[in-house]
């Protein structure tokens, strides 16, 4: 995976970003306001992505060099990429209205030769931004699509000629022009442009000024301030690795100052981080595949998810607080923590944006136009303070900036077009449900073990986009077949698909995390594991109790989420190994057991069982420390 973006001067530079605004630009006119409709014109979807992925590829071999060494002067072969990716491209892009009438199922010689240069060229492209890992899975699936007639049993499928597989693959919105490609030439770049301009308008410092604001001055003060930063940062990076590289060059140095173990450090930024993605109203582009691909709305899965998020950085912040308390960290000095209410009047207008994003989604308002406006406004009250202004130079470089963003992302959405394919013609992600239906023999509790499973074996890429997508297809559908909802059914994939993030063996955030702690990957990916045992457990609550997901009754609902609440914070303590004092193992099994009680809202005397060892434990919590004359910490300098 190349190592760094070549540096342009001069015209070619003036170019390339003009290029990068026109991207951006481009999905403006024809998806935000819909200016060829308006005029009565019809442009075809596949045109559409055809071109953004043209748009796309340009930028990729312009910028992306293919080694680490990099090359400062645009090579030969990346000047024939380019023109390559134009002439796969603008076909489609010209001859959609005629594909579109399904005159043919079979591609030509000339198309299926195009189909696999698109082929080639998308597998290099994402070889260059993300690495190799995605484009051996993507060719094992186009193997597996050809071939499938060789495969026993479940794995196998029907025999498709080349021809048949080219024209579902590339002339088809069924492969790399399809839906995913639409979505990131839509939804994904004005949303990335969205996150740049709040970047570019001084987001990422407002809201770690205002961690430090809240909670620097607590025992653990650093620690907490990366879990808020790092969350709010999250909502609008869309990157949970992206985010760690942002925030954790920042507070990692801090926690460490401050006393924190360098592992630990790590761990605490890779978690919040992911707790980024995690948090409505914007959970990056997952959310909006989610809404695709359950037909439910975007603000719905927003509120759905609150409850979990509010949960997971619940018991981070507990664990933080116990682990600051049993190796006595304090809070920041209080001189260098910067004014709340100067902080509040630096930045407000962040606030209100996001605030105005949260209303107009709940009103079921149109995504794209939803985040048009509120762009809108963050410009428009950027303006009320000089220091803030951002003038047309500043939108342009935001603009440009997603555009960047999105070098990664359009080439790895058009070749999870041929991976949803694949899956599509061959059938696998029907098999496969009906393997692990088979497997579990019915029961919902084997079926989910299961799945986790799946999911730890599909899910170790660097991509929770590519996991997501995989997932929803192939797995999914066991949970929904046995009576899961929908809703419930996606939000396990979500949440487990997530914690592959800092699961060894890959676990890319904590390997940021630990390079920026100057720590080993392995101590820190362990520590994240437990700060991050909501991401484990959750999956299972709500499949299980889709009350904490908002369906059900008022009643159920709350008495859901009191009841995970408390059986988290229980839970928190065992994993933590401290309260008032440092726990016994026997108090920390009795925490351990009462906390899953509750949280798993087992039988009555089972909790009520669970309860009784839990006051035990903490009565003699208690006595150890009065008895021990504990001392806790002070909460800060001041």
């Amino acid at each position: 995976m190349a190592a760094k973006y070549r540096q342009y001067t001069g015209i070619m530079g003036v170019l390339i970003r003009t290029l990068g605004v026109i991207i951006p630009v481009y999905a403006l006119i024809f998806e935000v306001l819909k200016v060829p409709i308006r005029m009565g014109l019809y442009v075809h979807h596949e045109t559409y992505n055809a071109v953004f992925l043209c748009f796309g590829l340009t930028m990729v071999f312009l910028l992306v060099p293919a080694s680490r060494k990099g090359e400062s002067k645009l090579p030969w072969y990346d000047i024939l990429g380019i023109f390559a990716s134009w002439i796969v491209t603008l076909y489609i892009a010209v001859r959609a209205p005629v594909i579109a009438l399904g005159y043919s199922i079979w591609a030509t010689p000339v198309e299926q030769v195009l189909g696999l240069m698109t082929f080639l060229l998308l597998c290099e492209a994402v070889r260059r931004t993300l690495g190799l890992v995605l484009v051996a899975m993507a060719l094992l699936f186009v193997f597996h699509a050809k071939f499938a007639h060789f495969f026993p049993g479940l794995l196998g499928g029907p025999e498709y000629s080349w021809s048949r597989l080219g024209a579902f693959m590339y002339l088809y919105d069924t492969g790399m022009f399809g839906m995913i490609l639409g979505l990131a030439g839509s939804i994904v770049i004005v949303f990335l442009v969205f996150g740049c301009l709040m970047t570019k308008g001084g987001a990422a410092d407002f809201f770690m000024n205002l961690a430090v604001g809240l909670a620097g001055r607590f025992r653990g003060g650093p620690a907490k301030v990366a879990v808020i930063g790092s969350g709010l940062c999250g909502m609008i990076s869309g990157s949970s690795v992206a985010n760690v590289g942002v925030t954790g060059a920042i507070s990692i140095p801090m926690m460490k100052k401050l006393g924190f173990r360098p592992p630990f450090a790590a761990a605490v930024e890779s978690i919040a981080s992911i707790g980024g993605m995690l948090m409505p109203p914007v959970m990056g582009i997952v959310a909006f595949l989610m809404a695709d691909f359950t037909q439910i709305s975007y603000a719905k899965i927003c509120l759905a998810a609150i409850i979990p998020a509010l949960l997971y950085f619940l018991v981070l912040l507990v664990q933080i607080d116990f682990e600051a308390a049993r190796e006595g960290l304090r809070g920041i000095p209080s001189h260098e923590i910067p004014p709340l209410r100067k902080t509040l009047n630096e930045g407000w207008q962040f606030i209100l944006t996001l605030v105005l994003l949260a209303v107009l989604l709940s009103m079921d308002m149109d995504i794209l136009m939803t985040v048009f406006m509120t762009s809108l406004l963050l410009v428009a009250v950027s303006w009320v303070r000089k220091e803030t202004r951002m003038a047309l130079k500043d939108v342009l470089d935001a603009m440009y900036d997603g555009t960047i963003s999105m070098l990664s992302v359009t080439p790895l959405c058009a070749l999870a077009g041929i991976v949803i394919g694949s899956v599509s013609l061959t059938g696998l992600g029907v098999n496969l449900s009906a393997v692990l239906l088979d497997l579990s023999g019915g029961s919902l509790v084997f079926l989910a073990l299961l799945t986790g499973v799946a999911i730890y074996l599909m899910g170790m890429t660097i991509s929770s986009f590519t996991t997501y997508i995989l997932l929803a297809i192939m797995v999914a559908p066991a949970m929904i077949e046995v009576g899961v909802p929908i809703l419930a059914s996606h939000m396990f994939i979500f949440y487990m698909g997530m914690s592959m993030f800092f699961t060894p063996p890959l676990c890319p955030t904590v390997f940021v995390a630990a390079s920026i702690a100057k720590t080993r990957m392995f101590p820190s990916a362990f520590q994240s594991m437990r700060l991050g045992i909501v991401c484990y457990i959750l999956p299972f609550v709500i499949i299980f109790n889709p009350a904490l997901i908002l369906m059900g009754s008022p009643f159920e609902i709350a008495f859901a989420v009191c009841s995970t609440f408390i059986g988290a914070l229980f839970f928190a303590a065992a994993l933590s190994g401290f309260l008032l004092a440092r726990l016994a193992w026997w108090q920390r099994t009795f925490f351990a057991f009462a906390g899953i009680m509750f949280i798993f809202h087992a039988r009555l005397d089972l909790t009520l069982l669970g309860l009784a060892l839990c006051l035990a434990a903490l009565g003699w919590n208690v006595y150890q420390k009065k008895s021990l004359k504990f001392e806790s910490p002070k909460m800060s300098y001041s």
